[in-house]
C-alpha cells in the first residue's frame, strides 16, 4: 500500500508561527495547495489560484474557503469548508481533487491556543473516523483522538486505516498551543503517486516565513493563444429551447463558461458563453459536450458547468 507523506517543514524553532511574530495581535497566514490548478475564494471573493499563499490576513478567526478546480478532462468537484485562523500562525490546506467530493482527499492543519502555556496538545480528526493514530511510530488510539500534556518538540504523525491511503506528517508542537489535524483519507486506487508534499512554504519562495505585510500574491491565469470574446448566438437565447439533446449553461463563479477547441482544459479557448444560454449537443466525449456556439463554429464545454436535457 502506498503512503502519502506530508512534510510540514516548520523552519527553526518557530513551528508554524509567522516570522518574528507572537500570536497575540498578529495577522494570520494561509497556504492552499491542490494537485490540480484551482481558483481560491475567501468569504465568497476570488483571491487567486493555487498554490495560494497569504501571510497577512487580519482580524479574522474563521473564513469560508472555497476551491473550484479549473476545467480538466474530467470535471472535478468543488470543495468548500470553514477554516480556522490564529494570529501569528499558518493554516495549511491541502486538497487532492476528484470527480466527486467523496473521492477527494486532503487535510487542514491549524493552531489554536490552550490554557496551559508550558505544554502542547495534538488533536486528530479523520474522515472516515476510526483511523489509527501513530505518534513517533507508537500507536496511540483511533480517531477522533486528543493528546494533551506534550512537550514542545518535533513529532512524526501517522494516520492509517485499512483500504485507505496512509498519511505521514512531520510536525512541530508549540507550548501553549494545540495543533489540529483534520484529515480526509483517500481510496488506495485513487492515486498513482507514491508521495506528496506540503512544504508549508510558498512554491516560489525558499522559506516558510514571508515577511508580514510584504507578501505579494500573483494570480496567474492561463493565457489563450488567440483573442477571444463573449459570444451570444441568436439561437441560444434564454427561454428558447433548441433541438434535443441540448445543454443549459449553469451559473459560474466567473460569470461565463469557456468553450474549448478540443475536449480538454489544455486545449485552446475559442469563445465564452453565458449562463442561461442553451445549445444543441453535437457530440459527447468523456464528460464534455460539443456545441455550435455560433453559426458554422463549434467547440467543447465541460459537463460540470451545464445541465443536459435529452
Amino acid at each position: 500500500m502506498k503512503t502519502k507523506i506530508f512534510s510540514l517543514l516548520l523552519i527553526g524553532a518557530s513551528g508554524i508561527l509567522l516570522s518574528g511574530c507572537t500570536i497575540i495581535g498578529k495577522p494570520a497566514g494561509l497556504k492552499v495547495e491542490t494537485d490540480q490548478l484551482a481558483n481560491v475564494f475567501i468569504d465568497g471573493k476570488i483571491v487567486g489560484k493555487t498554490p495560494y499563499t497569504n501571510a497577512d490576513i487580519k482580524g479574522k478567526k474563521e473564513i469560508t474557503l472555497k476551491i473550484i478546480p479549473e476545467i480538466t478532462d474530467k470535471p472535478l468537484a468543488t470543495w468548500e469548508s470553514k477554516v480556522s485562523l490564529l494570529g501569528g500562525t499558518w493554516t495549511l490546506v491541502k486538497r487532492e481533487m476528484a470527480v466527486t467530493e467523496s473521492d477527494s482527499s486532503g487535510q487542514i492543519i491549524y493552531m489554536t491556543k490552550i490554557k496551559d502555556k508550558k505544554t502542547a496538545s495534538l488533536s486528530v480528526v479523520t474522515e472516515p473516523e476510526g483511523a489509527s493514530v501513530f505518534v513517533n511510530r507508537e500507536e496511540k488510539g483511533d480517531s477522533p483522538y486528543q493528546l494533551n500534556g506534550l512537550s514542545a518538540a518535533d513529532y512524526t504523525l501517522e494516520i492509517k486505516k485499512e483500504g485507505l491511503i496512509p498519511r505521514s506528517f512531520k510536525i512541530k508542537l508549540l507550548a501553549g498551543s494545540q495543533l489540529n489535524a483534520q484529515i480526509k483519507l483517500g481510496q488506495v486506487n485513487l492515486t498513482d503517486s507514491a508521495t506528496a508534499t506540503i512544504s508549508g512554504q510558498p512554491t516560489a519562495s525558499p522559506t516558510l516565513t514571508p515577511p508580514i505585510g510584504k507578501t505579494t500574491l500573483s494570480a496567474v491565469s492561463p493565457t489563450p493563444s488567440k483573442t477571444v470574446s463573449v459570444i451570444t448566438p441568436a439561437k441560444s437565447v434564454t427561454g428558447v429551447e433548441p433541438a434535443r439533446p441540448y445543454v443549459l449553461i449553469k451559473d459560474t463563479e466567473v460569470g461565463f463558461l469557456r468553450v474549448r477547441e478540443k475536449p480538454s482544459t489544455s486545449s485552446t479557448e475559442v469563445a465564452k458563453v453565458n449562463p442561461g444560454e442553451k445549445y444543441s449537443v453535437l457530440e459527447e466525449n468523456n464528460g464534455w459536450y460539443k456545441i455550435a456556439y455560433q453559426a458554422g463554429k463549434e467547440g467543447w464545454v465541460a459537463g460540470q458547468y451545464v445541465t443536459k436535457y435529452e
